[in-house]
């Protein structure tokens, strides 16, 4: 019961993570960066009066959570390549919400990570 529970922990912060991502990136978006250290100061600032930014780290504290109950009752080296499932995940939710793209490499790289992914999962997992 541990286990399943610490599992689900693990895909809830997967989850978290990626929708804390895309709002990072579509607060950052919206502002403008002057690379001068008065423009990183007035970028903070701004930064700092966006709603989705906020949103972005309440979900990422969420994210920590729920990543430190896997911790606890899952092996580090099982858990942590479970990371690599926001990677595939964030690539899709920036290509419909940011309109960013994914080239054929990119997409090869998404297919190595799964089967990566599933891998370790079947190995960790088929023992049980």
């Amino acid at each position: 019961m541990i286990i399943l529970f610490s599992t689900i922990s693990v895909l809830i912060s997967v989850i978290l993570n990626v929708f804390a991502q895309v709002l990072l990136k579509k607060s950052v978006n919206g502002i403008a960066l002057d690379y001068t250290l008065l423009g990183l100061f007035s970028f903070l600032f701004k930064l700092g009066g966006v709603f989705s930014f906020w949103l972005g780290i309440l979900l990422l504290f969420f994210a920590l959570g729920t990543w430190l109950i896997a911790l606890k009752n899952l092996p580090l080296s099982i858990v942590y390549p479970f990371t690599a499932i926001s990677i595939i995940f964030v690539a899709l939710a920036s290509s419909r919400h940011l309109e960013e793209t994914i080239n054929p490499v990119g997409i090869l790289g998404l297919v190595l990570i799964i089967s990566g992914v599933l891998v370790l999962f079947t190995s960790f997992y088929g023992k049980l």
